[in-house]
């Protein structure tokens, strides 16, 4: 049978990425999976031999099919009894075995076995009095290879999406759209919707949004327009679920917001040509005057033409972040940017919400430091940028300096990181500017406890509570300090949660404090690191005093008896 040209080369190139991500690679000992890769192959060039435009519904069903078949395979292969713990039916982190071979996670087993169990959960078979609970370094070795497997996968569909089903700058059928957009969420057994389970697969939820926004970027390639009813249609199946909680909406917004941005940037190219600048800033400018025209009658419904507004003028705001870090760099911009920076600036002091204000100056501390930044509120030109708030709390407090800077630069790259992860929320680059430091680790303990003091707990000052730092920045650096490696020891690792919480008692920070109540405190906090991190014998009577004062006569008689 003769399928023309077409048909035949794209069944070729979509063997072809089979054969890349599924096949090539596998080892000696994975001769098994190999094998069963191979079948899966000749059946899918079975399948497209008829027809291999998987831009129609039932061609890319059959390939979807196919993959789905060959990863189900591959657990029947690698797993006994499925890849899931048999209490929680999630995926073990530590996986047991029991000696029937139904396996568990080593918290599940153990609860299980403190409740007076004496035999497997689910089949009941008696458990050898001698057993010992430990992980199975050979389930973990096999877990790697599912992970392994199921990314093999992934890399194929992608592909797959990539190079076939939106070639030619052609979106696929409307069905094939719809089937797509499915893999954003995942009903289960019990008809609960969630929003995590971002790929075909539906074995287990995979915590990375890279197939989730693969499909949400391929589609914005295209018009908006073209594209607008498929993605309304997704989000408003999330917003009318029962089951989806606010905090997977939120993800799932945030990601829309993304997308949209992304989308957006491609399709300008600022500084390549000064026709197309010119036609990108007047275009911004005219969404502003859009923006503050209408800024009583724009909809916080979330809907698709919501998000894509909030998308817009993060660009927008990026934008201008950009202009004011070259401006600070000491280049020249051109005059529609001028005119294009007055009108964000208008937004700032029109709209009535410092969120603008705070995005932009996130943006700026990361191209020029935080310290810069703080710097410009002094400046007539930038001091704009900030809300009135911080202004009035710097003419509060005379811009008071900060006095731990005495500790020199390698304290500055710490707190110049706690104030980065404090806008923008990864605390994990504490732990690493500390690792690169070369202070012995009871100094870099000083550093990440005044950093914390002089950044988080400093914030509480404000008397408006939205500049202080939120529940979920405060729990993230919760998460920091108890698996630090460097506050080694429970006081400290208490001290830092105070500092973070701002529950010092009456060291605690408040709104109305005069400059000289602040270097008070600051002179105490600093004094009460120092007593925390230090092993001086002769300041052990200090330190007992100042931070355990109730346990003092208890710690004399102690020193008495030693003497």
């Amino acid at each position: 049978m003769y399928l023309g040209p077409s048909n035949g080369w794209e069944r070729i190139h979509i063997l072809s990425l089979f054969v890349e991500h599924m096949l090539l690679g596998f080892k000696s000992e994975d001769l098994q999976l190999k094998e069963m890769v191979l079948k899966h192959m000749k059946t899918l060039s079975r399948v497209l031999e008829g027809k291999s435009d998987v831009k129609s519904t039932k061609p890319f069903e059959a390939v979807i099919e196919i993959l789905k078949s060959c990863k189900k395979a591959a657990v029947d292969l690698l797993f006994r009894f499925g890849v899931h713990c048999g209490v929680c039916m999630r995926e073990p982190g530590e996986p047991v075995d029991l000696p029937c071979h139904h396996m568990f996670c080593l918290t599940c087993i153990k609860a299980s076995l403190d409740a007076g169990q004496t035999s497997c959960p689910t089949c009941r078979q008696e458990l050898p009095n001698d057993f010992q609970l430990r992980v199975s370094e050979d389930l973990r070795s096999t877990f790697k290879k599912n992970g392994d497997f199921r990314r093999r996968c992934n890399g194929f569909f992608i592909d797959l999406l990539s190079t076939v089903c939106f070639k030619d700058n052609k979106p696929p059928s409307k069905e094939v759209i719809t089937h797509l957009l499915s893999y954003l969420k995942i009903e289960t057994e019990h008809k609960e919707v969630q929003t995590k389970d971002l790929s075909p697969f539906d074995e287990s939820p995979d915590k990375n949004p890279v197939v989730r926004s693969v499909i949400l970027k391929l589609l914005l390639k295209f018009s908006f327009n073209e594209v607008q009813e498929y993605l309304q249609q997704h989000l408003s199946t999330v917003e009318e679920s029962r089951f989806v909680d606010e905090g997977d909406k939120s993800e799932l917004y945030g990601l829309y917001i993304n997308c949209l941005e992304d989308a957006m940037w491609e399709k300008m190219s600022l500084g390549s040509d000064k026709a197309e600048d010119l036609q990108s800033y007047n275009k911004e400018i005219e969404f502003l005057h859009f923006c503050l025209s209408e800024l009583t009658s724009i909809s916080e419904t979330v809907s698709i033409q919501h998000l894509q507004y909030v998308a817009q003028l993060r660009l927008i705001l990026t934008m201008a972040a950009q202009l004011i870090s070259d401006k600070l760099s000491g280049k020249v911009v051109p005059d529609v940017a001028n005119d294009f920076l007055k009108m964000v600036i208008k937004l700032c002091e029109d709209s009535g919400n410092d969120w603008y204000r705070v995005y932009l100056i996130r943006k700026i501390s990361e191209w020029q430091g935080v310290e810069l930044v703080q710097s410009l509120v002094k400046q007539t030109e930038f001091c704009w940028l900030f809300p009135e708030e911080i202004k009035k709390q710097h003419n509060e407090d005379g811009g008071l300096m900060d006095q731990f800077l005495v500790y020199d630069e390698e304290y500055k790259t710490v707190r110049d990181a706690v104030a980065k992860a404090l806008m923008d929320g990864e605390v994990e680059q504490i732990e690493e500017v500390l690792e690169q430091c070369r202070a012995s680790p009871r100094t870099r303990a000083v550093f990440i406890l005044l950093a914390l003091f002089r950044e988080v707990t400093t914030l509480y000052g404000s008397p408006n509570t939205g500049l202080h730092p939120s529940a979920e920045k405060c729990e993230a650096f919760g998460e920091l300090i108890q698996g630090s490696s460097y506050l080694f020891d429970k006081e400290m690792r208490n001290f830092a949660s105070a500092l973070i919480n701002n529950k010092l008692g009456a060291l605690s920070i408040q709104s109305g404090q005069t400059p000289a109540d602040n270097i008070v405190i600051e002179l105490v906090i600093h004094l009460a690191v120092i007593l925390l991190t230090t092993n001086n014998v002769l300041l052990l009577p200090l330190k007992q005093l100042g931070l355990q004062p109730d346990n003092m006569q208890v710690f004399i008689v102690y020193i008495f008896f030693l003497s």
